[in-house]
């Protein structure tokens, strides 16, 4: 009796799991756009936070953003992994910065003024400074696939 008991449970349970090809296919699709989404939200959050609290730019934040910052704190980096790379891993990165008279964050822009698509997790960021100015480079890392990656730089001024 608990044979039956057991093959009707493990039947009964193996029907409700049967999915078609375009169920499983529709699904995967729904769980994309969600991450999508919550990536969106994570970033325009962050960017909300970071604009309207000031003192963030020095608030170690222990979450799953990595975050650096220049040796006078004048610059920071929050960078994470939206995991929609697969083998070329995808980052996110928004800068925060401080200007003579307030913090601002900010994600970069590329031609045109558009959002930039940032596949980089920033690294380090060190400083030099000259007679006029002080100059941040920030070392960022990208993962394009399982065996190509590189490191480069950026360069800023506040």
């Amino acid at each position: 009796m608990k044979q039956l008991l057991a093959i009707l449970f493990f039947l009964s349970y193996s029907a409700l799991q049967a999915q078609s090809l375009e169920e499983i296919n529709k699904q995967l699709d729904s769980d994309i756009k969600q991450i999508e989404a919550a990536n969106i939200r994570l970033e325009k959050h962050l960017l909300k936070a970071l604009n309207n609290n000031p003192e963030t730019l020095y608030h170690n934040f222990d979450t799953i953003i990595h975050t650096v910052s220049s040796p006078d704190k004048k610059l920071r980096a929050y960078s994470w992994d939206t995991n929609m790379g697969g083998t070329m891993r995808d980052f996110q990165t928004v800068f925060q910065y401080q200007t003579k008279n307030e913090v601002k964050a900010e994600k970069l822009t590329g031609k045109d003024n558009e959002p930039e698509d940032v596949i980089y997790w920033c690294n380090a960021i060190h400083s030099f400074k000259t007679k006029q100015q002080t100059i941040y480079i920030a070392i960022i890392y990208a993962k394009l696939s399982s065996i190509y990656s590189y490191t480069s730089v950026l360069f800023f001024t506040i």
